[in-house]
């Protein structure tokens, strides 16, 4: 399997961070409302949300019987959003970076603050994620089923770069 698309782990103090960067035929202000508009996210990330649009606003996603909750950290249209990231399990920042490239948009993820556990399944999850907000991007349904079977396909990768960082 190539590299392509798949995140960047690096240690974050003494826990792990995930970058991912993605190009999309898309403008930077298509791609700023599909991360924050909640029917946009709704289509790839599967989840009902809640994003504040003003630094210390509040940031809820909500999937079935999980959900992430926090505060927005950074909000600064179209090009800037962090937000802080809670579960139970885990405290998080992730930050989005949304700039113009060429004829599309560059997009950088970046989920730090994790440890061991968190990250793989936050690993494979934002690899899915971001993939299916291409497909949605390009005018067609991800789906959660496609979610998923990519997410189980690309899980093995991901318990290999975290275990391979882990041995840094």
């Amino acid at each position: 399997m190539s590299d392509e698309g798949f995140g960047v782990p690096r240690r974050d103090g003494d826990q792990l961070a995930l970058r991912y960067e993605r190009r999309y035929e898309a403008t930077p202000d298509e791609v700023w409302s599909a991360v924050t508009e909640p029917e946009s996210i709704k289509r790839w990330l599967f989840a009902d949300s809640l994003i504040e649009p003003r630094a210390g606003g509040a940031f809820r996603l909500t999937w079935d019987e999980h959900h992430a909750t926090g505060s927005v950290l950074a909000w600064d249209p179209p090009t800037l959003l962090e937000v802080e990231w809670l579960e139970s399990d885990l405290q998080s920042i992730l930050r989005f970076e949304i700039s113009a490239v060429g004829d599309g948009t560059l997009l950088v993820l970046d989920h730090r603050k994790l440890t061991r556990e968190p990250a793989l399944r936050v690993g494979p999850g934002w690899h899915a994620h971001l993939d299916t907000l291409g497909t949605v991007l390009a005018g067609r349904d991800g789906g959660v089923e496609a979610w998923r079977d990519h997410f189980e396909a690309v899980r093995p990768r991901y318990a290999a770069l975290v275990a391979d960082d882990q041995a840094d």
